[in-house]
C-alpha cells in the first residue's frame, strides 16, 4: 500500500547553498545559547544549578543581561521542572526575580512553567516517543525549553549505553530543526573529568557544554557557589569563555537573593588537572601504538572507556611531527560579494 505522506528529503548543491538566503542565528544569551541550539549545563548536587538555570530563564524572558550573559531581547521560555514542589519553585522565583530586578511585564507573560507538582498528572517520560509528543504539543511559541533535570524527567534503558540515548537525541534534533533551543540540566558523573552523568554521546550533538564546579576553597557553609567552565563551544572562542565564579547571596531585609561574581584563583588545581590529563593522554598514546583496544586500555589503566575514546580522538587530531611544506592559505570569499558571474553555466 502506497504511503500517502512520504518523507521528503532534499539534496542541495554547493551552488544552491551559496545562493540561499539563510538568516544568521541570533544569540539568546551570549556566549552560551543561540537560536536553534542544544546546550547542556551540568553540576554536582546542591551546588546551585537549578537556581542558576531559573535565573537564566527569567533573564531571557525579561530581556535583561544577567551574570556574564548578554541577552539582546525578551523571548518566551518554558521551564520544565521534574523535582521541586510548587511552593519551593515559587519561593525561588520570587527571591531571584526581585533580588535581581528580573520581574517585569515580559517576565510575567513569557516565563512559563511546567511542573510535576503544579500539574494534574505526573509529567511524561521524555525519553519515550509518546512522552516527547506530549511535551512538544505544549511548547507553543516558546523559543527556549529548559529541562530540569534529565535524571528526573528522562528514563531510558541503561544510562551509560549510547544506544539508549538515541530516541532522546532524535527528539532534540527535531526540536532544533523546528526552531527551538533546548537547555538540558544534568548531574555530574562519578568522574568529574568525564563530564555529565551517563553516556558521553549526550554531548556529541550539543552546541555548548558548561559545567558548574565547586571552587578549591569551597565550604559547605558557602551554599550555592561555583566556578562556571565552558567544556565545549562550537561558535565562540577566546577569553570570553574563561572560567567565572558566582555565589548566591542574600540582599535586603526581605530575603531576596542575587548572584555576585568572585575571582577564580585555582592555578594549582588547574595545573594539576592539566597534568593528569597529559599523563592519561601519554598512556593512551603508548597503548594504542601497541594495537590495544579502548576496552583493553580501560581495563589496564582504570581510565573510563569513554574517556579513553575521547583521548584517542584527540591523538588523531594532533599535527604530524613530520615536516611538511607550507600550503598556501585558502582564498577568503565574502558571501555578500557573490554574484551570478561566479556561477558559470
Amino acid at each position: 500500500m502506497a504511503d500517502n505522506n512520504p518523507i521528503q528529503y532534499s539534496v542541495v548543491s554547493l551552488r544552491n547553498l551559496l545562493e540561499m538566503e539563510i538568516p544568521e542565528r541570533e544569540w539568546i544569551a551570549y556566549p552560551f545559547i543561540q537560536e536553534k541550539s542544544l546546550t547542556i549545563l551540568y553540576a554536582q548536587r546542591g551546588i546551585g544549578k537549578t537556581y542558576f538555570a531559573i535565573t537564566l530563564g527569567m533573564a531571557i524572558a525579561s530581556g535583561k543581561n544577567v551574570c556574564n550573559f548578554t541577552i539582546p531581547k525578551s523571548r518566551a521560555v518554558l521551564y520544565i521542572d521534574g523535582e521541586m514542589t510548587g511552593r519551593d519553585f515559587k519561593d525561588r522565583i520570587t527571591n531571584l526575580g526581585f533580588g535581581m530586578d528580573l520581574c517585569n511585564t515580559d517576565t510575567f507573560d513569557r516565563f512559563k512553567i511546567l511542573s510535576n507538582d503544579l500539574s494534574e498528572s505526573t509529567l511524561p517520560n521524555i525519553g519515550t516517543p509518546k512522552g516527547q509528543e506530549q511535551i512538544t504539543a505544549l511548547l507553543g511559541d516558546c523559543e527556549l525549553i529548559i529541562i530540569d533535570n534529565l535524571s528526573a524527567l528522562c528514563s531510558f534503558g541503561k544510562e551509560n549505553e549510547a544506544e539508549s540515548w538515541t530516541p532522546m537525541q532524535r527528539w532534540l534534533i527535531e526540536l532544533k530543526r523546528s526552531g527551538k533551543s533546548v537547555l538540558l540540566i544534568d548531574h555530574s558523573g562519578k568522574d568529574p573529568e568525564h563530564g555529565n552523568r551517563g553516556t558521553s554521546k549526550k554531548q556529541d550533538i550539543m552546541d555548548a557544554v558548561v559545567s558548574l564546579e565547586k571552587p578549591a576553597s569551597y565550604n559547605i557553609t558557602d551554599g550555592a557557589k561555583f566556578v562556571m567552565r565552558y567544556q565545549k563551544s562550537r561558535n565562540v572562542a577566546g577569553s570570553i569563555l574563561k572560567p567565572v565564579g558566582f555565589q548566591l547571596e542574600t540582599v535586603g531585609e526581605q530575603g531576596f537573593v542575587s548572584w555576585s561574581k568572585f575571582k577564580v584563583t585555582e592555578p594549582a588545581d588547574q595545573t594539576k588537572r592539566e597534568a593528569e590529563k597529559a599523563r592519561k593522554l601519554e598512556l593512551v598514546r603508548d597503548l594504542r601504538s601497541q594495537g590495544k583496544s579502548y576496552r583493553d586500555i580501560a581495563k589496564e589503566t582504570g581510565i573510563d572507556k569513554s574517556t579513553v575514546g575521547e583521548l584517542a580522538k584527540q591523538l588523531k587530531t594532533e599535527p604530524s611531527q613530520e615536516s611538511t611544506p607550507a600550503e598556501p592559505e585558502p582564498m577568503q570569499i565574502d558571501l555578500e560579494d557573490l554574484n551570478e558571474s561566479m556561477f558559470p553555466d
